[in-house]
């Protein structure tokens, strides 16, 4: 049984066994990384109170993202689509704040996490979502 974290269709989380939103079957490219360990923000970046950040290697094959940054937000209303940073190779993805703790324990308690990632082809848009094979 897989175990998907939930989160708002906004942040691009897929739903228990749910098949992808209509704006995941576009074009664009699908990325894989394996969540590796936690880690301090790299230097010149901040880590929020309710932020978490992970170093990341590609799961097939060459990956833009090294770093995926896990962050509450208490907007309720919109949540923010995750924002891909190309040039520092990192994704910060928002999850509301109700849902960080099961978010906070799942990448703590599970050894193999994956962080799938789809961006289109313009890279104006890109979505994420937590995965554990178990």
């Amino acid at each position: 049984m897989s175990g998907h974290v939930p989160a708002s269709q906004a942040s691009g989380t897929v739903h228990g066994s749910g098949g992808l939103s209509a704006s995941l079957r576009g074009p664009g490219r699908i990325e894989v990384v394996r969540l590796i360990k936690e880690v301090p923000p790299p230097r010149g970046f901040a880590r929020g109170k309710d932020e978490l950040i992970y170093l990341a290697k590609a799961a097939n094959g060459q990956a833009v993202v090294n770093w995926v940054h896990f962050v509450a937000t208490d907007e309720e209303a919109a949540l923010l689509h995750p924002e891909l940073d190309m040039n520092a190779g990192r994704i910060r993805v928002f999850h509301p704040q109700a849902e960080f703790e099961q978010v906070r324990r799942t990448l703590r308690e599970f050894r193999e996490r994956y962080c799938y990632i789809w961006r289109s082809p313009d890279l104006l848009k890109a979505r994420a979502w937590l995965f554990t094979p178990r």
